[in-house]
């Protein structure tokens, strides 16, 4: 009764495949006669993450209550974030719904359709003026935004909103930017047809049967977007050096023990800085005077920019060492090694389920400078590398991971020296590694 005569209005949801979502709960949103309006994006995140300017864009709207969701990512799971504020600028609702296959199932839109219902009846009453009964739709100002609101879904009618104003020299309500009105947006068209939960979830494809986790915070909490994970692995490594000269002695070993450390941060849901450092475990090289210790090592730094979505794709650039030595002085020895290079690649994640997600990466890896053994015989060599690996994460339980995984990186040599460095050379190290770790 109370509920449709308020103006309560929805921003919509903002972040990556929000239109499907947006789609499964407009006709709940009509259902409860809630308008939507349009609004800027980072007005949506704003009241999503309750900053300090959510209140303000609260009042400005003058409406009896304000709603607005945000599609959060965060350790390759969607949650739909969804706030609610009363019309003095104070949040009235706040919780975080993980969605199936980046959807709501039935179960889901059950929960939200019921307590929406109650939330927006809790705001009668929350504008204290006097409100007249408009002929037609109210029309609320935002600020302008680069895109058009999603497509209603398919059994909605969308009414005709109502004419914007033509009075360019109204001013905006405080604290939002002055607007030409040929470029102010009006409430959206609201639909006009109820639809049930299951016309909703059939039109819409809904995400399983999977009940729905929603996670209450406090008023002014903000959710934590800085995620951190560290692991130690051990696993085997070995190492083969193909050279085409003769003169050149080459190395081959069975596989050894190599122990290794990663970690990275994600400050946000896209950027990334990753870390990586291994070492060989109790290697040796057998030689004419015993055996020698030997060591094979490298570390990596990389910052990645991760594009969401079926599968996540993460562009990378960072830089790493790799290098190889005996502890011997026998000159008949294979050469120690050293690679200085920059890495240009991607890293791939695929998610099946909560609980696993399969990994690849890819990299061009330019050499930039270390040690060459050969320069006094074959002169200055070109030196790239190529790296390929592959993993499969498992999650057990919350903040822990498994991972198995593999890795392999190929350095090429070319020489300028004519017959005598025909055929250059190949350095290739082969590793497998479990890895167990936690993540925050």
């Amino acid at each position: 009764m109370f509920i449709a005569q308020l103006a309560v209005v929805f921003l919509g949801i903002t972040g990556d495949h929000a239109e499907g979502v947006q789609r499964q709960i407009g006709p709940l949103m009509h259902a409860a006669h809630v308008k939507r309006v349009l609004a800027s994006e980072d007005e949506i995140v704003a009241l999503t993450h309750h900053t300090a300017e959510s209140r303000e864009i609260v009042k400005h709207l003058d409406a009896d209550g304000v709603i607005a969701g945000e599609m959060v990512v965060a350790n390759h799971k969607t949650t739909l974030r969804f706030v609610i504020y009363g019309h003095e600028g104070i949040r009235r609702s706040f919780n975080e719904t993980p969605l199936v296959n980046g959807m709501l199932t039935r179960e889901d839109l059950e929960v939200f359709a019921t307590n929406l219902d109650g939330d927006v009846a809790d705001l009668v009453g929350s504008k204290t003026a006097p409100k007249p009964a408009p002929a037609a739709p109210a029309i609320v100002v935002a600020r302008a935004i680069p895109s058009a609101p999603p497509k209603a879904a398919m059994a909605l009618v969308a009414a005709k909103p109502a004419p914007a104003s033509t009075d360019d020299e109204r001013e905006a309500p405080p604290g939002l930017d002055a607007t030409p009105a040929a470029t102010k947006h009006e409430a959206a068209p609201t639909e006009t047809a109820s639809v049930s939960l299951d016309e909703i979830e059939e039109m819409t494809g809904g995400g399983g049967s999977s009940t729905a986790v929603t996670t209450e915070v406090e008023p002014g909490q903000r959710a934590n977007e800085l995620h951190l994970h560290a692991g130690v692995g051990i696993g085997l490594a070995g190492r083969g050096f193909a050279p085409g000269p003769s003169t050149v002695t080459g190395f081959s070993t069975s596989p050894v023990g190599q122990v290794r450390f990663d970690a990275g941060i994600e400050p946000t849901k896209h950027t990334s800085l990753e870390v990586l450092a291994e070492r060989s475990l109790a290697m040796t090289t057998p030689l004419s005077d015993g055996m020698a210790t030997t060591t094979m090592s490298r570390w990596e730094v990389t910052g990645g920019y991760t594009l969401h979505g079926a599968i996540d794709v993460t562009p990378v650039l960072g830089l790493g060492h790799r290098s190889f030595a005996i502890q011997s002085a026998d000159p008949s020895r294979t050469p120690d090694n050293d690679y200085r290079y920059v890495i240009v690649g991607a890293r791939f994640a695929k998610p099946i389920g909560d609980k696993v997600t399969l990994r690849a990466n890819v990299a061009f890896e330019p050499v930039t400078g270390g040690m060459e053994p050969t320069e006094m015989a074959f002169g200055d060599a070109q030196r790239w590398a190529f790296a390929v690996g592959g993993a499969l994460d498992i999650r057990p339980i919350s903040h822990v991971f498994a991972r198995v995984g593999f890795d392999w990186q190929r350095f090429s040599w070319s020489w300028n020296a004519g017959p005598r460095g025909a055929g250059g050379a190949v350095d290739s190290y082969p590793t497998g590694i479990v890895t167990v770790g936690a993540e925050y």
